[in-house]
């Protein structure tokens, strides 16, 4: 039997960072194909799909900022934020996979995690 490790580290940090940019980024792109389908069939003359659409744009843009809060709480290295801090900054709806910045000895804002132990 494997014993879980509950601990914070720099590398798990990262790939749960990662992972919620990966679920932003598609709840992103679901999002606008969504709303974009929808447009087509309404241009088209068809309307018995509207509510339907609507209900799935809904919980496509759901996915995107839950995904976005998240990313943006691994980033800040916090435990708790407000889901509304991603209207002040809008770049932050679809966050940078590449942008995980690590903790960096002498900053006095940053928690430093703990490095990855290998066994």
């Amino acid at each position: 039997m494997h014993d879980l490790d509950h601990h914070l580290t720099e590398q798990t940090a990262a790939r749960a960072y990662t992972i919620q940019t990966i679920v932003a980024h598609i709840g992103a792109i679901a999002f606008i194909a969504n709303i974009t389908l929808g447009v087509l069939e309404i241009l088209d003359g068809h309307w018995a799909g509207l509510l339907g659409r609507l209900g799935v744009a809904a919980f496509t843009a759901a996915v995107w900022w839950s995904g976005s809060f998240r990313a943006n709480l691994m980033r800040q290295r916090a435990t708790e934020g407000r889901p509304l801090e991603l209207l002040r900054r809008p770049s932050d709806w679809l966050p940078n996979p590449f942008g995980f910045t690590r903790a960096a000895i002498g900053n006095a804002d940053v928690q430093l995690l703990p490095p990855t132990t290998t066994k």
